[in-house]
């Protein structure tokens, strides 16, 4: 097998051609991005309702109205969704109780380690990992990374939606400036944005197997942050012209846009995964080419031109010696 050689000096519009359309080709078709998208989709329905069962929870612990933290709830969920989460979310908090905390709180995190091994899974097949055989330490990694994941998120989100209200409770017990506070207020989208980065960077470098370094996680991180923004800015715009009332009124409507809105979400991590994944694969091309599977044509019956580690093992079965002699004779 030849090696491929890469010259450093090769004209721009050549290497694109030569080495970056057939490194994003191959690195597309094994992401599977659609179905990656989907899988990733369905874990993070199974652990909405435990999550707001957990949120239902915690509200009545927090020093303001339940009322009040429902409305800033409802604020940041885009239209289509909020029908079918927060008549849930109050129906929850009418019927919690201090001793559920624990129980929910075990719910959320097993729900939350089901959907780590799946988005490890994900990650691991853009990225060419192999997957870890040991179930046992793969569950309990997936318990414990899944943890970290929903503290970082659950302080995300009580900064975002309850950052306000947090920072008067602050401010009543160590006197802020006042313009610290307006400036903390006013950057709220930029902290946002910053945040979904530092969590997408921290998937990238801790979930695979095989983690990616700080280096090649960045272009990934900042295109996944970037178009979970514009999803959720966009996502009502969309709904509204392509479902109509059939969202707007109906359980099962409300239902899909929620699927939709996860899917989206999903393809956006895993799209940030795939541009990690090209991106290194692009600046090592000459080990990532040379490695790729060559498929080599033969019809002998030993392949006597092929060298034995070069054969690219398949559920392709060798064809029979009569078979092999029909075709050389219409060769010939």
């Amino acid at each position: 097998m030849g090696k491929t050689s890469i010259k450093i000096g090769a004209r721009p519009v050549k290497k694109i051609k030569e080495v970056l359309v057939p490194i994003a080709s191959q690195s597309v078709q094994d992401a599977s991005i659609g179905s990656s998208a989907a899988e990733l989709a369905y874990y993070a329905l199974l652990a909405i309702f435990p999550m707001l069962l957990l949120v239902a929870n915690i509200i009545p612990l927090l020093p303001f109205d339940s009322a009040q933290a429902v409305e800033w709830i409802t604020a940041i969920l885009p239209n289509e969704i909020e029908p079918l989460l927060i008549p849930t979310l109050e129906s929850y908090l009418d019927s919690t109780s201090a001793g559920s905390l624990s129980i929910n709180t075990i719910l959320v995190i097993w729900s939350s380690s089901a959907g780590f091994s799946a988005l490890q899974r994900v990650l691991n097949r853009v990225y060419g990992n192999p997957d870890h055989k040991n179930a046992v330490i793969t569950r309990i990694a997936s318990f414990l990374i899944a943890f970290l994941l929903v503290l970082t998120v659950g302080v995300f989100s009580l900064f975002f939606v309850f950052g306000e209200t947090l920072l008067r409770v602050i401010n009543n017990f160590v006197p802020l400036p006042l313009g610290f506070v307006e400036l903390l207020l006013g950057l709220k989208w930029p902290v946002l944005l910053i945040s979904v980065f530092i969590l997408m960077l921290f998937i990238y470098i801790v979930v695979p197997n095989q983690p990616m370094t700080l280096k090649y996680a960045l272009p990934g991180s900042v295109t996944a942050a970037v178009m979970v923004l514009l999803i959720s800015s966009l996502f009502g715009v969309y709904v509204q012209f392509a479902g109509g009332s059939s969202v707007q009124n109906g359980t099962i409507g409300v239902f899909i846009a929620l699927m939709l809105y996860l899917y989206l979400n999903g393809m956006a991590l895993i799209v940030g995964a795939l541009v990690n994944t090209i991106y290194y694969r692009y600046k090592h091309a000459d080990t990532y080419l040379d490695q790729r599977i060559k498929y080599e044509v033969s019809l002998s019956p030993d392949f006597p031109h092929l060298n034995d580690k070069e054969i690219a093992y398949s559920p392709l079965k060798r064809a029979s010696k009569a078979i092999q002699a029909e075709a050389l004779q219409k060769n010939d």
